[in-house]
């Protein structure tokens, strides 16, 4: 990584290697984010070879999720990540212009 990046944070050719795990976004009864579901799913995912973990990938939360609860997940997942492996983020959606300025 280069030396003043920001740490969450991939520069090119910064991707681990193996597979990456895209992770689905569990949620509670009342629709709020599981962050106790999360951590199970963290810690499964920790005990196999995985090479990455992809935040708000293919599995649709990036369109479908505010900013509070991306910014909250993708913490969540810094702080829970026992194998320190790196972050990929999706920052997809539904709005353009809400994209942009997530960028």
């Amino acid at each position: 990584m280069k030396p003043n990046a920001p740490p969450p944070y991939l520069q090119i050719g910064d991707w681990g290697t193996g597979t990456g795990v895209a992770l689905v976004t569990p949620f509670d009864e009342k629709h709020d984010v599981d962050f106790q579901g999360l951590e199970k799913l963290l810690m499964h995912i920790a005990e196999s070879n995985v090479g990455s973990l992809v935040v708000h990938g293919t599995t649709g939360e990036a369109a479908t999720t505010t900013q509070e609860e991306k910014r909250e997940i993708l913490t969540f997942v810094q702080a829970h990540n026992p194998n320190k492996l790196p972050i990929i983020l999706g920052i997809g959606g539904n709005n353009t212009c809400e994209v942009v300025k997530a960028v």
